[in-house]
Parts: structure tokens; C-alpha cells; sequence
């Protein structure tokens, strides 16, 4: 009788579990257009815009997965062709290298912008204006240390203000801009190259919403979270486990 009353409560708890990482997912997933895991290839997990991949090569993600991010030497891009919304959250994982001419990535029409630019030791929603409309200065920051960090830009059209977020906290602001264009740049100005990315980008993803704060920290942390499927698995392996060890004892 004590057996089975533990065990159920180790089962309420796993589907506790699965359930809070599920009802994550879909909280951080709303609004969610575009996506790109990278997962061994650039296809769109959301919708049916896949990437073209320009140079870019396969390889290690943040936790250490084999051909699960893509690595960029300044002379590569990944084009998907959509349209961005006016307000539109770009959100992605990146490392850098510190060289200050990259472009993170470009949502305007013939690499004009606006751009998510380095440069000068700014970073800027840059329009081909020399970084004029900066969030703030790269000084400020431990991006080139070689990690993975989490950048997203809200473009918000309601409120004509762009937000970049670093990490899950707000970076700057700048004035908001936006171009309507049906491609979307990975890594450099265009699929012809330009003002290219140094480092590893991973996890892209676009939304049709502004998020805030919370929005961007919840967003960081589902990206943490196992599928659900994959946690299902692991918790019946736990389940299994678990009711072993307590026929056993005595």
C-alpha cells in the first residue's frame, strides 16, 4: 500500500512537470511565425519559409549538440524569403568574435535595413545611416567572450520604438524603423555577403508580437525547456525506475 501511494505521487509529480513545461512552451510560443532550430538543417519549424545556406556550416549548439547551430566566418548567410510584420520580435542565440563590422541579421530589402549592426562599438538598428540610431555601446557588454548570448529585438510599431534585449535584459533603445521586404538574412547583409557575422547563430526565431520583458525571459527559459515528448520519455524511464527501487526494499 505505501509502494503504491509513493509511486502515484512520483507520477502526479512527473505530469505536474510535463504539464508546467508545456503550458511554458505555449506562453513563450505565441505569436510565433519563423523558426529555425537549425537542427541539421535551415528549415522553417513554424511556418514554410526555409533558408538558403550561403557558405554557413554545421555545428555545435549552446549545450553541446553536433550539427546543431551554424557557424559563420564572415563570408556566409542563410536567406529565408518572408515578409516581417510593422511590429515584429526577432530573437536569437548568438556567439561573437568581437570583429566590429557584423551584421546579426538583416529583415530590409537589398541589405539596406533596418539591420541588427555592430560597429564603432555601438550596436545599432542601423538603415545604412553609419550606425546613427545606436541601443547603446558593445563596452558595455561581455558578448565577445566566445558564449552563447540571447539577443531580441522588439520592433514595435504602435509604440515607434525598437527594444533590444541581451541576455533577458533590456540593452537600449532606439528609434523604431522597418522596411516591408520579402527577405529575411541570417548572418550578413545579404545572400551576396556584406558586413558578415563572426561566430555560431542558433535558434532563430520570429514573432508577430512585441514582446516585453517578461515575454523575452519566459522566450530564453522555453528555449531551455525539453519538448514535452522528450520529457515524457525521460519521466517514464524515471517512473520505471523508481517503482524497481521500492519493490526492492524490504
Amino acid at each position: 500500500m505505501e509502494i503504491s501511494m509513493k509511486l502515484k505521487c512520483i507520477k502526479a509529480a512527473v505530469v505536474g512537470l510535463i504539464f508546467s513545461a508545456s503550458c511554458l512552451l505555449n506562453v513563450a510560443n505565441a505569436g510565433l511565425i519563423h523558426s529555425y532550430e537549425f537542427s541539421g538543417n535551415a528549415s522553417d519549424g513554424t511556418g514554410s519559409a526555409n533558408g538558403t545556406v550561403y557558405g554557413a556550416t554545421l555545428t555545435t549548439d549552446r549545450h553541446g549538440n553536433l550539427n546543431s547551430a551554424y557557424n559563420f566566418d564572415g563570408n556566409d548567410a542563410i536567406v529565408a524569403n518572408f515578409v516581417s510584420p510593422s511590429t515584429t520580435t526577432f530573437a536569437m542565440w548568438a556567439t561573437w568574435n568581437g570583429n566590429e563590422v557584423d551584421m546579426l541579421f538583416n529583415s530590409g530589402p537589398n541589405g539596406q535595413g533596418p539591420d541588427l549592426f555592430f560597429y564603432s562599438n555601438k550596436i545599432s538598428w542601423n538603415t545604412w545611416d553609419s550606425a546613427s540610431n545606436p541601443f547603446g555601446l558593445i563596452s558595455n557588454t561581455n558578448i565577445n567572450d566566445g558564449e552563447f548570448h540571447h539577443y531580441a529585438v522588439v520592433n514595435d510599431a504602435g509604440k515607434a520604438v525598437t527594444t533590444l534585449y541581451i541576455d533577458g535584459s533590456i540593452f537600449g533603445t532606439a528609434a523604431y524603423k522597418y522596411r516591408s521586404n520579402n527577405e529575411f538574412t541570417i548572418g550578413a547583409a545579404s545572400s551576396g555577403g556584406g558586413y558578415g557575422w563572426h561566430g555560431k547563430i542558433d535558434d532563430v526565431q520570429i514573432f508577430d508580437t512585441s514582446l516585453d520583458l517578461v515575454g523575452v525571459q519566459s522566450l530564453m527559459a522555453s528555449n531551455e525547456v525539453p519538448e514535452p515528448s522528450t520529457l515524457a520519455i525521460f519521466a517514464l524511464g524515471m517512473i520505471g525506475l523508481a517503482s524497481r527501487r521500492l519493490k526492492k526494499k524490504p
